[in-house]
């Protein structure tokens, strides 16, 4: 909060100094020296993040930089995953869950579901059971579960109860066959992973 107030104040400024030029240039030059230290901390550190992104993911103009996987396995996940829809033109639509729109747009694969994610309010009460009868009406070609840590949701687990993923998880089960997968479990907060779903043999294709 001082970080936010005494800048104000300076810049508000007393109108007894402000009201001479002299007054007002050391009101300015007080509020760069005040946040001057912070600016250069900020931006040394935005440099330092950048410097260490090293893993290209996406092609093209969709190609951008994420953080190498000793240091954070998404950015490969992700990699990992859009490249594994890609030599597989029959996975006409994908959905991610609990969240992944980004792979959608970078395998270039439509969600045949509207929420860009699968937990907290969408899911919320009985919508997880309405859009579990939306998805068996229209199923996609392929799911992909993938590690998001939702314990800022409050979720410890994405199937730990009904509203916060569980009905998708029995319709999974039931409906759908893990044929890929790379590191531990996608929907468990304590492990980092991600699969390929497909509909079993004895389901209808979408």
């Amino acid at each position: 909060m001082a970080g936010i107030l005494i800048p104000a104040v300076l810049l508000a400024g007393p109108g007894w100094i402000c009201s001479t030029a002299w007054g007002k240039r050391v009101l300015v030059s007080g509020v760069i020296l005040l946040i001057a230290p912070g600016v250069c901390q900020i931006t040394a550190r935005s440099h330092e993040l950048l410097r260490v992104k090293t893993l290209a993911v996406g092609d093209g103009r969709d190609r951008f930089l994420a953080f190498p996987p000793e240091l954070n396995s998404v950015g490969e996940l992700v990699r990992l995953t859009t490249s594994a829809l890609q030599l597989h033109p029959e996975d006409r639509t994908v959905i991610v869950i609990p969240e992944g729109i980004m792979i959608n747009y970078l395998a270039r694969r439509p969600s045949p579901a509207a929420p860009f994610v699968f937990y907290a309010h969408v899911t919320a009460g009985e919508r997880e059971a309405e859009l579990v009868r939306l998805l068996e009406q229209n199923p996609p070609s392929c799911v992909v579960p993938i590690s998001r840590d939702l314990r800022e949701y409050g979720i410890e687990r994405y199937d730990e109860k009904y509203g916060s993923g569980r009905a998708i998880l029995e319709w999974l089960i039931r409906d759908y066959e893990t044929v890929a997968s790379v590191g531990g479990g996608p929907l468990d907060n304590s492990q980092v992973g991600a699969a390929l779903l497909r509909p079993k043999a004895s389901q209808p294709g979408p």
